[in-house]
């Protein structure tokens, strides 16, 4: 039986047999059936490489498009570089959260790495998400975010009892930090935005978004780096 992500990589490749050329997101290349079929063919050397708007114009889907346009807000960007894959020990750190772990299965793709953490691709839902993951420090705590449902927040208003208190977001405790204010000032400024999950293990971020890749999680992604940056 095929896993979710080979099933999403033949839809892909269904596509793109349509104007006869397959498109390697690894390299960054986009070669002939040829070439495929022979394992031979030049590597785009170019890191800041984008596709072409007329290439992304060919997809069958739309999703694909939206997705190909975001992605090249990463791949011109000089903040994050594009790297190689992440090794076994940074995706049991991965796996030990509860923000990919409650999917069971799920795969990347396009992971960029900046000095802060990185940003990948989790194919989660039969979709590609935008994640990104920060290292943090002086945390040694475990708490987890998701947006409130409209009974939860309107319960809230009355009895308050999570221990970091946001208006738009819950909060689950697993294991509570020595340093809760540094957890608030650091979930509150990207609790202003929404359709996310949140998770703060111990010296890891992790914020996913709630849909498809876009260009509009991305800049979410941008301007709160550059805030964790600055602060």
């Amino acid at each position: 039986m095929k896993t979710k992500s080979e099933r999403e990589e033949e839809e892909k490749m269904r596509a793109s047999l349509e104007e006869a050329y397959i498109f390697d997101p690894v390299t960054n290349s986009k070669i002939t059936l040829e070439q495929a079929e022979s394992g031979e063919w030049e590597v785009n050397e170019d890191e800041f490489w984008e596709m072409p708007e007329e290439d992304i114009r060919k997809f069958a889907f739309e999703e694909q498009k939206i997705e190909e346009r975001a992605l090249n807000l990463l791949r011109s960007s000089k903040q994050f570089l594009k790297t190689e894959p992440l090794s076994d020990d940074e995706i049991d750190v991965l796996e030990s959260g509860k923000i990919l772990s409650q999917y069971g299965d799920w795969s990347y793709n396009n992971i960029f790495k900046f000095n802060e953490g990185f940003i990948l691709t989790p194919y989660v839902k039969y979709e590609y998400r935008v994640l990104m993951w920060l290292k943090i420090f002086d945390i040694n705590g475990h708490y987890y975010f998701r947006e409130k449902t409209k009974v939860e927040a309107f319960f809230d208003k009355i009895r308050m009892d999570d221990d970091i208190e946001i208006n738009n977001y819950e909060c689950y405790t697993f294991k509570k930090s020595y340093n809760v204010s540094k957890v608030g000032i650091l979930i509150r400024k990207i609790a202003q935005f929404s359709g996310l999950e949140i998770e703060i293990k111990d010296e890891n971020l992790f914020i996913i978004s709630q849909k498809l890749v876009n260009k509009e999680d991305i800049i979410k992604f941008e301007k709160y780096c550059q805030y964790y940056i600055e602060t």
